[in-house]
């Protein structure tokens, strides 16, 4: 996708017509293809809008020298269910597997491509657009009483 003809030369001539920054010249392309895509409707390209914003945020953070965000989880000491809006495929490699046994995502299709690598790598049930769902904190014990 980052060698994708149309991006780097759409990227290129923002640089050279406006003289902005490549990290700026290239967000806005992004947000091109990203505003494309969206107007698809199609599942599969839907699909790949994470993606999208997945190779965004890298390319952004290595023309910015800025290092790539990270999911630490280390100190989890028992499985959890993670939920969450969405997750990044980047995001999603950095799972620890042994101890996310479970992933509930609000956006995204029931292929999302973060939910579907990690379940496909590892025995992890996956729900993705979960509409609606409540990211409010739970309060401290997961909300049990008693």
């Amino acid at each position: 996708m980052a060698d994708d003809p149309e991006l780097v030369a759409g990227t290129v001539a923002y640089i050279r017509d406006n003289r902005i920054s490549a990290a700026r010249a290239f967000e806005l392309r992004m947000l091109e293809f990203h505003s494309e895509w969206s107007r698809s409707g199609h599942p599969m390209i839907m699909d790949r809008l994470n993606d999208l914003v997945d190779i965004q945020m890298r390319v952004i953070s290595r023309l910015l020298n800025v290092a790539d965000a990270e999911f630490d989880l280390s100190d989890l000491d028992h499985p959890v269910i993670l939920v969450a809006r969405d997750l990044t495929p980047t995001l999603t490699v950095q799972l620890d597997r042994e101890h996310v046994v479970g992933l509930v995502s609000e956006e995204g299709t029931r292929t999302a491509h973060a939910a579907s690598r990690l379940s496909s790598t590892a025995t992890v049930p996956k729900r993705s657009a979960a509409h609606r769902l409540s990211l409010t904190p739970m309060p401290e014990g997961g909300g049990r009483s008693g």
